[in-house]
């Protein structure tokens, strides 16, 4: 018998992935042996420091880019290249400047489904449009559209074509505070009705905080690791206004803020007792201390 609760808690299952560059016939890894499972549905948060590959784990979801060994497999499917499924959403809104909101979104759609009509094409693209709130700016061009806007457009370009997973790049770090927040709000929105499965780069904490079901931290680069992945405490159907005042919020947020500040430089160098590469601890800081969630499940290589 099929033990389904294992099949969806490894949708997404890396698999002992390393990442090796060479520079001047010097050979430098990125990272080694990086174990992670992304249970379907489920909203993931990389956070590290600058140089720990957090875009680099994240190209070779997207199929951009190729681990020097070790795999990832996505939905019982080894990735081989860009595929979309896969759906990324840059820092960068990557719109096409002479098409418009409609265009952009529609191009991603007839590359999707090729056998779809124009009028099927234009009515999955508008609501996509509709979903992310930019209803009745279809004809607008990306040089008429605000900073959030574009960014708005990238996100509906991304939904418009169904896919199994969302990969995000930093995609609000270039907005102002107010825009950035607003979209956050209307990512999660999306996603909670949607059931997406997303792996989203950050490094911002509080934004890791509010979206994410689970963060991954990473120490630092190079020959960086998983150091541990926290369970999101906060409720599921959180809301913004009146978050800091659940008991959850301040454990959760000190101790993301102790790993980057105080910890994520010496756990690369000095790995706690016992520490399995392929089990990275598991935790939940709450209002009653830090305490271990259940152990990681990992598919078996091979």
């Amino acid at each position: 018998m099929t033990d389904t609760s294992r099949t969806n808690d490894r949708f997404i299952s890396i698999e002992g992935i390393a990442r090796r560059f060479s520079t001047g016939g010097i050979m430098t890894a990125v990272f080694e042996n990086l174990w992670l499972p992304i249970a379907r549905g489920e909203f993931v948060c990389m956070i590290g420091h600058s140089g720990c590959g957090k875009t680099t784990v994240l190209n070779i979801l997207a199929g951009l880019d190729a681990p020097s060994e070790g795999s990832v497999i996505v939905d019982g499917k080894a990735i081989e290249g860009p595929s979309l499924d896969r759906a990324v959403i840059f820092q960068g809104h990557a719109l096409l400047p002479w098409r418009s909101v409609l265009g952009n979104v529609t191009y991603a759609v007839s590359s999707r489904w090729r056998d779809k009509s124009k009028a099927e094409i234009e009515e999955k693209a508008k609501a996509a449009i509709k979903t992310v709130g930019l209803a009745g700016n279809e004809a607008k061009k990306p040089a008429a559209l605000s900073g959030g806007m574009k960014q708005r457009v990238g996100i509906a370009r991304a939904l418009s074509i169904d896919p199994k997973i969302m990969l995000m790049d930093e995609p609000f770090s270039a907005l102002d505070a107010l825009t950035r927040g607003t979209l956050q709000d209307e990512v999660r929105r999306i996603c909670l009705e949607t059931g997406q499965t997303v792996f989203m780069i950050t490094h911002d904490v509080d934004e890791a905080m509010f979206l994410a079901d689970k963060i991954v931290l990473m120490t630092n680069g190079p020959q960086a690791r998983i150091a541990e992945i926290v369970e999101n405490p906060l409720p599921k159907d959180r809301e913004r206004t009146g978050l800091h005042h659940h008991p959850d919020y301040y454990p959760l947020r000190n101790h993301l803020i102790d790993f980057l500040v105080s910890r994520s430089k010496t756990e690369r160098d000095n790995r706690p007792p016992g520490y399995d590469q392929r089990h990275p601890p598991i935790v939940r800081p709450d209002a009653n201390g830090l305490r271990p969630a259940a152990p990681a499940i990992h598919r078996a290589a091979g």
